[in-house]
């Protein structure tokens, strides 16, 4: 009867031109959706962009460095200074005159290029930064499969909350019933007062345990919509059937599961680059070797011309930097590179131990929700017939209301159970492809 108010009123709605069609998800759309419209994923690739450009600009202070510069230069005033320019042919003082020192029009070009030969901190910046782009890809795969393994659990979380809520649905009619036959019965004068109250009373109790249950279905709702990126207000319906459960799985291999790990890798490129930082401190003993060579050409003229005065000029330069003392830095830079290549090892141990305690931990998850499932589905058909009875009693007038009461109460609480377990063996089933590297 409560089902059948809220289609009529769903009808009406969409009849009006208020309502607007719900959209149909499926697992795979839904998984699509979150891929194209989650924004940490969004975050995850963004930053992975920027790790390559990163490694790029760590690259680029390995290859030369080419520039050019001209110039022009108008000198307005001239520049002038006494000069002996003759003497006298019988000897005597000489002749002083003011001489131009500057011309009117200076014009430079000039091309420079510029090589690191050798440059151990230039090189372990670079390896650092192919290495950290790479973590940030495993990073970005690793949220990638976290967010897709949280989006199949509330997947099945919002089909547990709508199961749930039409399990309360059901219990508020069959309250409802029961009331309004307990009614007819005090109306023919048949049952005292009592029993009627009572009857309203487990009536007004369904009716608020369903309004719990649609406040849980809305906000599994809405962490669904939010997770993928979708409109809040958008409605939306989830038509995947579930047919059966998987077997449970067999333990696997540990160093198969570790492969397919993106943050145990990361966890392996983050050694590797303590690996790197400490050569890269041994590295700061030694020199660092640059070469280089300059171009110039240069123009004067006056008036309008630059033909008085040229000049050509090529420098080749080799530079070497030897770093003498440097106030215990460079040794304390070794100890450091050293405490984080141990640190690096621990944290490899760390993540091993971590993934197998995971691993087992979920497979006992998955052993017990397959025992609640076969108990829960026992009780159910105990509890569908146990209610059948009763109600069957109770109409004939050979049973009581709290015979009723009783009976559909446990009828709602083993439809319950089996929801809720069949949800924890999904969800430890979404926990398992992500534990053991099976997500693709």
């Amino acid at each position: 009867m409560k089902r059948l108010c809220i289609v009529c009123t769903a009808i009406l709605a969409l009849a009006s031109g208020i309502g607007a069609a719900a959209e149909d998800y499926t697992m795979d759309e839904y998984l699509r959706q979150v891929e194209s419209g989650n924004p940490d994923l969004a975050l995850s690739r963004t930053n992975s962009a920027i790790a390559g450009e990163t490694e790029k600009q760590a690259r680029a202070a390995l290859l030369p460095t080419l520039a050019a510069s001209a110039g022009y230069n108008r000198n307005m005033i001239d520049i002038e200074k006494p000069t002996a320019v003759a003497s006298l042919p019988t000897g005597g003082p000489l002749i002083w005159q003011d001489v131009d020192q500057n011309l009117d029009n200076e014009l430079t070009v000039g091309l420079g290029l510029r090589q690191k030969i050798f440059s151990a901190e230039s090189i372990a910046r670079y390896e650092q930064a192919k290495k950290n782009s790479g973590i940030q890809l495993e990073i970005a795969r690793y949220t990638r499969v976290y967010l897709l393994t949280v989006a199949k659990k509330i997947y099945a979380q919002v089909q547990l909350a709508q199961g749930l809520l039409e399990v309360r649905l059901d219990g508020e009619d069959t309250a409802e019933e029961v009331y309004r036959n307990v009614e007819r019965k005090f109306n023919a004068g048949s049952v005292a007062e009592l029993e009627l109250r009572v009857a309203e009373v487990e009536w007004k109790k369904a009716i608020a345990a369903t309004a719990e249950a649609r406040k849980n279905h809305e906000t599994a709702l809405m962490a669904f919509k939010t997770l993928a990126g979708l409109p809040i207000d958008r409605e939306i319906r989830l038509v995947e059937t579930f047919e059966g459960l998987p077997e449970l799985p067999a333990l696997p291999a540990v160093d198969e599961v570790l492969a397919g790990r993106p943050d145990y890798r990361a966890q392996l490129m983050a050694d590797e680059i303590a690996s790197i930082s400490q050569k890269a401190a041994y590295g700061s003993f030694l020199p660092e070797i640059t070469g280089s060579l300059s171009c110039a050409l240069g123009k004067y003229g006056n008036e309008a011309s630059f033909d008085d005065y040229s000049y050509e000029a090529m420098i080749v330069g080799l530079n070497i930097t030897m770093p003498l003392y440097t106030g215990g830095y460079r040794l304390s830079l070794m100890e450091t590179a050293r405490l984080q290549k141990e640190q690096s090892s621990v944290r490899i141990r760390q993540k091993r131990d971590e993934i197998q305690k995971d691993i087992v931990s979920i497979r006992l998850r998955m052993e017990e929700a397959r025992e609640s499932i076969e108990t829960a589905r026992a009780m159910e058909a105990a509890a569908i017939r146990a209610s059948s009875l009763a109600i069957s009693a109770f109409e004939n007038g050979l049973g009581t209301r709290l015979s009723v009461s009783e009976a559909n109460t446990n009828l709602s609480g083993a439809r319950l159970n089996l929801q809720n377990a069949i949800f924890a063996y999904r969800s430890a089933w979404y926990d398992w492809e992500f534990a053991t590297g099976q997500y693709e």
